[in-house]
């Protein structure tokens, strides 16, 4: 088992800091702002920001918070902020989640260190929250951070969620399948975070709904986004256990 301490100063594990330096000058574990995508992704930022201020100021008590990429975002229909149908997926989102009171604050194509930057830089926390779901990682793999280093990046996250908000339970899923040359990375990295044993953190292992070597492409028609009938069979068949 890992704990987050540990990961981070010892073998046999590459220095994500080294990593860093190979690929984007960006570290999946260091807060950064993402840059591939122009001045959307800070408008878009800005946008979430203040949309968590006001959301906490109506709800001082919130059952869970999602956070992740645009397999997150997907669940507004949006895609840094512009509507983006990837089928049916907000309707199956909402149906799937009632009754709970949610917040979702997914950015497309954001990675570990991306993340982080807007939970630091957010109060998307800042809140009486039971449970923080998290789903990153998988645009790490496909920009050339290695496993190692993406696994570092999502304990990083872990670790962000549990400073900000320590009275929460915390869910990590498990990197979603995906229909390409990332897939074996995205097995490695799923590996590392099943060895997690960290107190108030739970893992889902939800990739397995979207098949193991093969993706269901009924549920994942592109081979990385959940369709509606994906999401529904995310939350129904795992996910959902979890945040309840």
């Amino acid at each position: 088992m890992y704990s987050t301490s540990t990961f981070l100063t010892s073998p046999p594990f590459p220095s994500p800091i080294v990593e860093c330096l190979q690929v984007d000058s960006e570290c999946p574990s260091i807060p950064i702002p993402q840059t591939h995508a122009g001045h959307e992704w800070i408008t878009y930022s800005d946008i979430l920001a203040q949309s968590a201020i006001d959301f906490n100021k109506d709800n001082p008590n919130v059952d869970v918070i999602f956070l992740g990429d645009s397999i997150t975002e997907a669940f507004l229909g949006t895609s840094i902020g512009q509507q983006r149908n990837r089928g049916n997926v907000p309707e199956a989102f909402t149906e799937a989640i009632d009754p709970l009171l949610s917040a979702v604050y997914g950015v497309a194509g954001d990675q570990t260190q991306h993340l982080l930057w807007r939970m630091q830089n957010a109060e998307y926390l800042a809140t009486n929250v039971k449970v923080i779901a998290i789903l990153i990682g998988t645009n790490n793999l496909s920009r050339g951070h290695s496993p190692e280093a993406t696994f570092a990046g999502c304990l990083a996250v872990v670790e962000e969620a549990r400073t900000q908000a320590p009275g929460a339970r915390v869910v990590l899923n498990t990197i979603l399948t995906r229909d390409d040359k990332f897939q074996g990375a995205v097995e490695v990295v799923n590996t590392l975070i099943l060895q997690m044993d960290i107190e108030g953190v739970t893992i889902a292992d939800c990739a397995v709904v979207f098949g193991n070597n093969n993706v269901n492409l009924a549920l994942m028609p592109d081979g990385l986004h959940p369709n509606g009938p994906g999401t529904t069979a995310w939350f129904d068949l795992c996910l959902k256990e979890f945040i309840i």
